[in-house]
């Protein structure tokens, strides 16, 4: 330290390693934080199960986040403050000597010069290598730099644990003065953001078309309503219970109906639903039998329920085929599980889909 109290050059070359020592501690910090932000959960938890070198330590921070949030700002402002305390002093007592080499002889210019240069070296060198290069590293490669970074930020976290709980316990405080109650669990998306995800995810070609518009049909399941998709009450086909059956039969085996509701005198008045198979197996053997004999249960649906929950209803009921009703009301409709399936992977035909038919299975 010379008469001005600015460092001689051996001092000022070790304030140069602590510039570059303390620029890549908050280049650590800032990498970290936005890292912890950036990792998808799932793809963390895949890690933790493959055991992948980092994965707990990771997992482990971002499930508290608060607290690696608060470990990474401390250790930001640390580094800030201490870059400001050394660095300074150090660059200027380096710069000194080529500016009076270059002829400026008074000390007041020759500090103050020395002062201003130093200043904007600090803050490039702290902006773009301590802040800027580090969260452009950690935003493009979050995981990586998450499994690399948690683990010395959470020994960080345990030593200064005691000012983390103050400072985190203060900052909440200050929070609530507003009237805002913060919330701890970790964000989750509604199915219309996976809708969304998955379609950016498809236009980006992470994953392939058909996957990725297989899965938007899922999520679109819960938005479709059954009353979209049912055949209207004009069009479907369905028998009384005192029709012949021969001329069932025919009808049947020409429509290549597998399932028809069975009525009495009205579609209001659904008895059952008639199996093609049953039929064609009594008839086959020349048994005598009515058209009630063959009858099985009937679901029945409301017209405003989503095709989500359609598909939990015939999954539950181990139905195929449910008439769409009115809550106490009139038949408005007909809906088979093959119209929820067709809302997913698009329309299905078989050997016995006529295209004129329109109605049961």
């Amino acid at each position: 330290m010379n008469e001005e109290g600015v460092p001689g050059v051996g001092l000022s070359l070790v304030g140069l390693v602590a510039i570059a020592v303390l620029v890549l501690t908050n280049a650590y910090f800032v990498a970290t934080e936005f890292a912890l932000v950036a990792v998808r959960r799932s793809q963390l938890k895949l890690w933790v199960r493959e055991n992948r070198a980092g994965a707990g330590s990771a997992m482990r921070a971002v499930e508290r986040l608060d607290d690696a949030i608060a470990a990474t700002q401390l250790g930001i402002t640390l580094a800030s403050i201490g870059l400001g305390w050394v660095g300074e002093p150090a660059l200027v007592g380096l710069l000194q000597p080529p500016l009076e080499a270059a002829g400026i002889v008074d000390l007041r210019y020759i500090h103050t010069i020395a002062i201003a240069i130093a200043f904007a070296i600090i803050t490039f060198l702290h902006v773009v290598i301590g802040e800027l290069a580090p969260k452009a590293l950690a935003l493009d490669r979050p995981g990586p730099v998450a499994l690399a970074c948690a683990a010395p930020l959470l020994l960080f976290g345990r030593i200064f644990r005691p000012a983390l709980v103050v400072m985190n316990g203060a900052g909440n405080a200050i929070v609530r003065l507003f009237g805002v109650e913060r919330v701890t669990s970790h964000s989750t998306h509604s199915p219309e953001e996976l809708s969304l995800l998955v379609d950016e995810a498809r236009e980006s070609g992470a994953i392939r078309s058909d996957t990725g518009r297989l899965l938007g049909n899922v999520f679109r399941l819960g938005r479709t309503k059954v009353r979209d998709v049912m055949v209207p009450r004009s069009r479907i086909f369905a028998v009384d219970r005192t029709r012949p059956i021969e001329p069932l039969l025919e009808e049947v085996r020409d429509q290549g109906y597998t399932r028809i509701p069975v009525c009495d005198g009205s579609l209001d008045n659904v008895l059952g639903v008639l199996h093609a198979k049953d039929l064609f197996h009594l008839y086959s053997e020349r048994r005598l039998f009515v058209l009630e004999d063959l009858l099985r249960g009937v679901s029945e649906m409301p017209p405003d329920i989503s095709m989500l929950e359609a598909l939990r209803r015939f999954r539950r009921r181990r139905a195929h085929l449910a008439v769409v009703r009115e809550p106490n009301g009139p038949v408005v409709g007909l809906v088979t599980l093959e119209d929820v399936l067709e809302e997913i992977v698009g329309e299905i035909e078989d050997e016995h889909d006529v295209p004129t038919a329109a109605g049961s299975e």
